[in-house]
């Protein structure tokens, strides 16, 4: 027997077959009911984090701030996201300049300008910089050597923007 799921794939949704035998675990997550303040709501719980220091507490105007956000394979409802953010470093003391979106695609291709306007919204696309990892520019990477997990050794190769941040922030799933 086959199972079919349907997928959502950019603006579109998508349909994929494979065998039952290969659902390892069906789950469903609660529904959860939209906030009508995301921002507000967003502020107060970097105001009161759990397990760290407060986010206004760890930036200053002279912090170099990236913050990672997801590709446009992802749809995470980033622009309120990012923006309450961008928002609270400032209030906080950030520099607007010294902020840096780094869209963090891995190993897919670039993203086009229309394609990061439409991820971040245009307010943010013309007040923040935004900067794209691109996995095939070496110069850019920096190696801290390897991890071993199980009986693999997984290389790290990191931005040397995120290394050479003062507070980096990641965001999306």
């Amino acid at each position: 027997k086959n199972n079919i799921v349907s997928l959502p794939y950019g603006g579109e949704t998508i349909e994929i077959s494979f065998p039952s035998e290969r659902i390892l675990f069906e789950g469903t997550m609660a529904y959860q009911s939209p906030v009508s303040t995301p921002s507000f709501i967003l502020k107060e719980r970097l105001k009161k984090p759990t397990n760290c220091a407060p986010l206004n507490e760890l930036v200053s105007f002279q912090s170099n701030v990236v913050i990672l956000i997801e590709d446009n394979t992802k749809n995470s409802p980033l622009i309120p996201l990012i923006t309450g953010l961008v928002e609270f470093l400032e209030e906080s003391g950030a520099d607007s300049r010294k902020i840096f979106l780094m869209v963090a695609p891995g190993t897919h291709r670039l993203m086009t300008e229309e394609e990061i306007k439409e991820k971040v919204g245009n307010e943010l696309y013309s007040r923040v910089k935004i900067i794209q990892h691109d996995f095939t520019d070496t110069g850019s990477i920096s190696d801290l050597g390897t991890v071993r997990v199980g009986e693999s050794e997984i290389p790290v190769l990191v931005n040397t923007r995120v290394l050479e941040a003062d507070l980096v922030i990641g965001t999306g799933n």
